[in-house]
C-alpha cells in the first residue's frame, strides 16, 4: 500500500475521535430520582415527575440486557438486577437515576419551556463505580446536579444492547448486535 493512501486512511480513522472533541456541551441535571430533583428544586416538580417517568419508559427500551442474571450482577453488583418475564426473559440493572438533558442551540436558559427543548434517559452505576453511565454505556460523570453534557451523550440511546459476559462500564463486546 502507498503511503500516502495509508496517511489518508489514518486521518479518516481518526476523524471520529477529532469531531468527538469539537462537540457543542449542553446543560443537563442528573438526579437519582424525583423526588431528588424535587428536593433540589432547580426545575418545576411536574418537569422533575414527567422526565423520571420518561426515563423509566426509556429504561424498559433501552437498558442493557443480559442473558443470565450472574453476568447482570458481574457489572451491577448483587441484588441490582431484575428480570424481564414479558420480553423473553433477560435480565438488566436497575435504573439508578436519570439525566435531563437540553438539546436547544446554545443551552437556551428556558429550554424546560420550549417543546422538544431537552431529553431524559436512564442512568446506571456499575458495581463499585461512583461514574453515571447511559443506557449505550457512555460515561456522564459522578455528580448530580447541573452538570455539562456533550451533545452526543445529550442523545437518549434508542435500542438495547444484549451483553455477553460482563462487560458494561469496560471493554467488553455487545453479543447479539443492537437488540430490539
Amino acid at each position: 500500500m502507498k503511503r500516502s493512501k495509508f496517511l489518508r486512511l489514518a486521518v479518516l480513522g481518526a476523524a471520529p475521535i477529532l469531531l468527538a472533541g469539537c462537540e457543542e456541551e449542553r446543560p443537563a441535571l442528573v438526579y437519582e430520582s424525583a423526588q431528588a430533583c424535587i428536593v433540589a428544586a432547580e426545575i418545576p416538580e411536574q418537569i422533575c415527575r414527567e422526565d423520571f417517568a420518561r426515563a423509566e419508559v426509556a429504561h424498559a427500551a433501552t437498558a442493557p440486557r443480559y442473558t443470565t442474571s450472574a453476568d447482570c450482577q458481574a457489572d451491577f453488583g448483587s441484588g441490582q438486577c431484575q428480570q424481564n418475564v414479558q420480553s423473553g426473559g433477560y435480565f438488566m440493572p436497575f435504573m439508578t437515576g436519570y439525566m435531563i438533558a437540553s438539546l436547544i442551540q446554545g443551552g437556551v436558559p428556558n429550554w424546560f419551556n420550549v417543546p422538544g427543548g431537552h431529553s431524559s434517559q436512564p442512568l446506571y452505576r456499575t458495581a463499585g463505580s461512583s461514574t453515571w453511565r447511559t443506557a449505550d454505556n457512555t460515561q456522564i460523570g459522578n455528580r448530580t446536579g447541573a452538570i455539562k453534557v456533550r451533545e452526543s451523550q445529550a442523545q437518549p440511546a434508542t435500542r438495547a444492547v444484549t451483553m455477553s459476559r460482563s462487560g458494561f462500564g469496560s471493554t467488553a463486546s455487545a453479543r447479539g448486535g443492537w437488540g430490539g
